[in-house]
């Protein structure tokens, strides 16, 4: 049964929403850029668009009976500096971009219960303009705007996890 989208308000104009995805335990991750005017680029690194979010403490799960915490092994990265640019991930103003994570790791339940996914975690690098426009330097520093620093969550998608 398809779960209604989920969000979490946020000053920061990138916010997440999240949804049942298209296959058994996958969940439909949306990033949306709320600003009128400028393209937002960010750096998927530890955000749900990360290849890797799903072992490294960005994906939560809690037991939908009990709100019992499931643990992630929160696994560290170390990543090679620079970043690749196709570690960016540009989103119009007024757009957003869609990804499904596949929930398939040792550590998530395959029990057939019912369980909350949410998502957490901290925006690396963020910048208000297109990925062409970030310099190299920038890049190398995974420095993004001041501004746009800060975190994200997204919550309350409902699934059965078989």
């Amino acid at each position: 049964m398809p779960a209604a989208p989920a969000s979490a308000g946020s000053t920061h104009p990138l916010t997440v929403e999240l949804s049942a995805g298209s296959a058994n335990s996958s969940v439909a991750c949306t990033i949306r850029n709320s600003d009128p005017e400028h393209t937002i680029t960010f750096l998927t690194w530890d955000t749900p668009f990360d290849p890797s979010a799903v072992n490294t403490g960005v994906v939560t799960l809690k037991d939908a009976e009990t709100g019992a915490d499931i643990p992630s092994p929160g696994m560290k990265m170390s990543r090679q500096l620079p970043p690749p640019r196709d570690a960016l991930q540009e989103i119009a103003a007024k757009s957003s971009a869609m990804r499904e994570l596949k929930l398939a790791s040792p550590w998530i339940p395959t029990d057939g219960k019912k369980y909350v996914v949410g998502v957490q975690g901290s925006w690396r690098a963020a910048w208000q303009k297109p990925a062409a426009q970030i310099t190299d330097e920038e890049l190398a520093g995974v420095k993004g705007d001041q501004a746009l620093q800060g975190s994200f969550h997204g919550e309350g998608v409902e699934m059965e996890l078989d």
